[in-house]
């Protein structure tokens, strides 16, 4: 069985750019690409919010900082053989993180919650 591999982009506010990825258990659908594309606020999406994590180029936080990643679905997701990476409390799985993603289309984005003070 193949996992799924999810690359995304970081770039605060004064354009420094941190790249960021997470390998997930499980294989993704053609048409989850599409439904995650559907749910994203144009081409960024809250990393944390679905359970991923997301680091920026440094640790002090300023206001160029925020908490949105970059995301193009269709080129930034892709099968790997790669292990699993875990993921804030362990491992996710495909399927756990399209929940995420549904949830998300019900709550909306939460930009509030996830933005470094």
């Amino acid at each position: 069985m193949m996992n799924t591999k999810i690359n995304y982009l970081y770039r605060d506010g004064s354009n420094y750019k941190q790249f960021n990825y997470a390998i997930v258990a499980g294989e993704f659908k053609e048409e989850d690409l599409r439904y995650i594309e559907s749910v994203m606020n144009f081409e960024f999406f809250i990393p944390e919010q679905v359970g991923l994590h997301l680091t920026r180029p440094d640790d002090d936080f300023t206001e160029d900082d925020h908490c949105w990643a970059e995301l193009d679905p269709e080129e930034d997701i892709v099968l790997t053989d790669e292990d699993p990476l875990p993921e804030g409390d362990g491992i996710i799985t495909w399927e756990q993180l399209m929940d995420k993603f549904r949830e998300v289309e019900k709550t909306g984005w939460n930009e509030d919650e996830y933005t470094p003070n």
